[in-house]
């Protein structure tokens, strides 16, 4: 590439972003149709699921609309602001969401055995000490330690223990099944 078109693009794309950032909505559909598949390209690196990465992309590129503003060109160049915020949007989205899904199920967990399941734990796991763990399955015991003890979401201790997110779940019902069941006999 010559020095002569690589100024004119730089130039293009320098006029392009002032336009995007004075509300030009055409300037804002040629952005997005430049970096909208490198951009899925970054994100689909943290979000496996392809379906999930297009939303954040999405969600991304609302964003940047809302934000446009704020881009600085003498900071940093467009392609990193937008990959900071699409980083930005895929943490918001996977802790917010996944954790508010692991509340929603351990909620519904709670209704079942009507107790607060978590104190229980805490509780049988301090009266038992180091026998709490031989008290069931070590795949159940590792479902229950995930989420109840070290915070894990659904998806990301189904990833750790390298299992099918619905077997997980059943892994977790078991385990309170065993624990209620040593706790009647």
């Amino acid at each position: 590439m010559s020095s002569t078109s690589s100024k004119l693009s730089a130039f293009n794309e320098e006029t392009l972003i002032a336009s995007f950032q004075k509300g030009s909505q055409q300037a804002f559909g040629e952005l997005y149709d430049k970096y909208a598949p490198a951009l899925l390209g970054a994100i689909s690196r943290i979000i496996i699921d392809r379906e999930k990465a297009e939303e954040i992309l999405q969600k991304t590129f609302s964003l940047i609309w809302k934000k446009k503003e704020l881009y600085s060109p003498s900071k940093e160049r467009f392609f990193t602001w937008i990959v900071k915020i699409a980083r930005s949007t895929c943490s918001e989205i996977t802790t917010a969401e996944e954790k508010a899904k692991c509340r929603e199920i351990c909620e519904a967990i709670n209704l079942v055995y009507a107790k607060d399941i978590r104190n229980y734990l805490l509780e049988k796991k301090k009266k038992g000490g180091q026998q709490f763990e031989s008290l069931m399955k070590k795949k159940h015991f590792q479902a229950l330690d995930l989420i109840y003890f070290k915070d894990f979401t659904f998806d990301a201790a189904a990833r750790k223990l390298e299992i099918p997110l619905s077997v997980f779940k059943l892994n977790l019902v078991s385990a309170i099944k065993e624990l209620q069941t040593t706790a009647t006999a």
